[in-house]
């Protein structure tokens, strides 16, 4: 896997297996945020300049994108109730 694709799945990944909030509209801005950071990050050079490798920048970034997304949706595209009840029962 390249940089971008794991900072890209991996927050969205865990979220929507260990965080019961998650939704659709968080994955997709986790995906996008994690993928461009990542791949701007080492193309601006930034890991050299920082010292911070593009993965650990475009996880971190992902992962706010995946909280940030989903609260401010869960109104609008809530998790479907067969879903929430399927992970109560985890």
């Amino acid at each position: 896997m390249t940089h971008s694709s794991c900072t890209a799945f991996t927050p969205s990944y865990i979220c929507a297996v260990w965080w019961p909030k998650a939704n659709k509209a968080g994955a997709l801005a986790s995906m996008l945020t994690g993928a461009v950071v990542s791949v701007g990050w080492k193309t601006l050079g930034l890991d050299a300049a920082t010292g911070w490798d593009a993965m650990v920048a475009g996880i971190g970034s992902s992962t706010l994108a995946m909280v940030v997304g989903t609260l401010a949706t869960q109104r609008r595209y809530p998790v479907p109730a067969a879903i929430a009840a399927a992970l109560r029962e985890i």
